[in-house]
């Protein structure tokens, strides 16, 4: 059966690789596997640290589990003795707002309206301070809602084509834009 082709036989275009294998040498006989798997384990063993690093960081956290037990242990001295106890204090009562005194070009101006002007002001004062009690006392939620500023749309898109030198048309919708004029060829043919 020498036509068969397996290992001991090679095909004829591996002949020549299998001659290049007989001819070379066998291994060294001081290269043992069992030996370099030893040695690679005993160099992962080895410690990266020096050997008085540990017992050095037990000593350490032994000696301030010591000291933290002794600051334990110590009486307290009197300074450090804490009493809760509730202290009034009298409040003084509130104050009345005087109304801001007028100025003596107003006064002389709003001669007659000087009354009334006061009780207005008051008023509104008064009522700012409630409102400022509220917003204080309930939150947010209490103060009045907000009025919108009227404003003029066209003299705010002038002022933003202005400022952003956009050209023309930019905020247009696609059908209100300007269309091209159209040629005469193009009416007659519709």
């Amino acid at each position: 059966m020498p036509d068969r082709q397996d290992d001991l036989n090679p095909g004829s275009d591996l002949a020549p690789f299998a001659d290049a294998l007989k001819r070379l040498a066998p291994q060294p006989p001081h290269l043992s596997r069992d030996a370099l798997l030893f040695e690679a384990g005993k160099a992962a063993a080895s410690p990266r640290l020096a050997s008085w690093v540990w017992p050095s960081v037990t000593g350490l956290f032994a000696a301030l589990a010591l000291v933290f037990g002794a600051f334990l242990i110590a009486p307290s001295t009197p300074e450090t003795q804490y009493v809760d106890r509730t202290v009034y204090v009298d409040r003084e009562p509130p104050r009345e707002l005087a109304p801001p005194s007028p100025e003596p070009e107003r006064v002389q101006v709003t001669a007659k309206n000087d009354k009334s002007t006061r009780d207005e002001e008051a008023a509104e004062l008064a009522q700012m301070f409630r409102q400022k009690r509220d917003v204080l006392r309930w939150g947010i939620d209490m103060l009045p809602e907000s009025k919108p500023v009227a404003r003029n749309r066209a003299t705010d898109e002038a002022v933003v084509k202005h400022w952003l030198h956009l050209p023309p048309g930019t905020f247009a919708v696609p059908s209100m834009q300007p269309k091209k004029p159209s040629t005469k060829s193009e009416v007659d043919e519709q």
